[in-house]
């Protein structure tokens, strides 16, 4: 159960008097099986893949009794093979070429419009456009808002 609904849960119940001391003993509640749950699906895990090398080794010493057809058959691989790591590729960022903007110019622009200073800086940087532009689209953003009620 997600800890929201659980919380709803807690809340709407009037017999519980310390809700957050209940909630947080139910958390730690689940905290603990979920704990138990991943430990025993990892022994799982371990278990399978320590059955999968014993099973590769044995049919690595049993390949040797096969001819080769028979080998290809079966693709019997060696479990020493490792292959040689890829490197990863690295992209280069484009620069973007960012200019520092006008605080003073950000400042009045905000107070004109009523947004916060934030909200233009953001707008400017994701469209790549000057603080006039960014004004000039804040307001009519704002003016058909208005349009919109009416």
């Amino acid at each position: 159960m997600a800890i929201i609904e659980r919380k709803k849960l807690i809340d709407s119940n009037p017999s519980i008097e310390n809700k957050p001391y209940f909630l947080a003993n139910e958390l730690i509640e689940q905290f603990r099986h979920n704990k138990q749950v991943i430990f025993e699906a990892n022994e799982t895990i371990i278990k399978a893949n320590n059955e999968q090398k014993a099973i590769q080794v044995y049919l690595n010493n049993l390949a040797n009794s096969l001819r080769q057809e028979e080998r290809e058959k079966l693709k019997i691989s060696d479990i020493n093979y490792k292959p040689t790591e890829a490197k990863p590729i690295r992209v280069k960022a484009p620069s973007t070429g960012r200019t520092k903007l006008d605080l003073t110019a950000l400042k009045k622009a905000a107070s004109e419009l009523g947004v916060s200073l934030i909200f233009i800086q953001q707008l400017i940087i994701s469209k790549g456009i000057s603080i006039d532009e960014a004004r000039d689209v804040i307001r009519k953003s704002i003016e058909l808002a208005k349009q919109s009620v009416q």
